[in-house]
């Protein structure tokens, strides 16, 4: 398994991926509005060029996620936009995609302490991290707004 930078010609896979406005929010809060299409995140990378997006790439299936490095000082680089392909869901991709880019944070940011925020309600995403080495930061969450509702964004850190 390895990551690459994400280009171009992958945005339209990526854009398929996301399913419901729920799967959506869930993955980028409210950067984005459903339906995803590539011209959004073709506008979001050239607003935001230190921000580092990536494929995942199975050796014998192709791509299977994607997510992005935030540059955030002094040393706290932050995985966002965290996606597994539909058919590549529930088979350990989401660990193999954030222990990638943990050590890519690792890599670009030596001694890095290297956080991720995670809806509370998303359970199967905090099992993932948790199995990739994240434990609970002691910094505060964010309350984010989905359809009326309330949701808190808990904040993680690699251990």
């Amino acid at each position: 398994m390895t990551v690459r930078p994400l280009a171009r010609q992958d945005l339209e896979l990526v854009c398929g991926w996301v399913e419901s406005e729920a799967l959506l929010f869930q993955c980028s809060a409210d950067t984005f509005q459903f339906p995803l299409n590539p011209q959004d995140l073709l506008a979001y990378h050239a607003a935001h060029p230190h921000r580092l997006p990536y494929l995942l790439m199975h050796p014998g299936l192709g791509p299977a996620g994607v997510g992005e490095i935030i540059p955030e000082p002094p040393d706290a680089p932050r995985l966002a936009r965290l996606l597994i392909a539909p058919g590549m869901r529930g088979r350990g991709m989401g660990e193999q995609l954030v222990r990638l880019l943990s050590a890519e944070c690792q890599a670009r940011f030596p001694g890095c302490r290297v956080t991720l925020f995670v809806l509370e309600t998303n359970h199967q995403a905090i099992a993932c991290y948790q199995k990739a080495g994240f434990g609970w930061s002691d910094e505060p969450g964010r309350t984010l707004q989905f359809n009326g509702q309330a949701l808190q964004a808990l904040k993680m850190q690699l251990r």
